[in-house]
């Protein structure tokens, strides 16, 4: 959000609430009447706010989520097979069925003989070359 929609998301409910009230007191004689606006004007200030946080709450649970998933890469090295996660939790049941690689005059199929139970965040493990 940028510093000018924060100051709009702002500003913009203040001033109508401002503008609501000044017409009231201005155009309403009656005090029970300016106290009846003022508290509904005050209530859909409070819908209003409410409504943002509802969507601030949705907006941290999106990033939340996103922050911990594991993120698990398949790669070469040394000769060897590793699978990674590079992500911010662990990984359950990593399986890799029936991976193929293809390229000109070059078709390689590989597979782990089983799942690896648990790949926390930063580990990898290597298994032995593809057949």
């Amino acid at each position: 959000m940028s510093a000018r929609s924060k100051w709009v998301s702002l500003v913009v409910p203040l001033s109508l609430y401002g503008a609501g009230m000044i017409c009231v007191f201005a155009y309403e004689s009656d005090w029970t009447a300016k106290q009846t606006w003022a508290v509904v004007l005050t209530g859909i200030i409070l819908i209003w706010y409410t409504w943002e946080t509802m969507l601030l709450r949705q907006v941290a649970t999106l990033q939340r989520e996103a922050q911990l998933r594991p993120f698990v890469v398949f790669r070469s090295e040394n000769g060897k097979y590793v699978v990674e996660n590079i992500g911010t939790a662990a990984a359950l049941d990593v399986r890799i069925d029936g991976t193929t690689i293809q390229a000109p005059n070059l078709k390689m199929d590989i597979t782990f003989p089983s799942p690896v139970s648990l790949l926390k965040d930063g580990v990898q493990n290597a298994r032995g070359g593809g057949h």
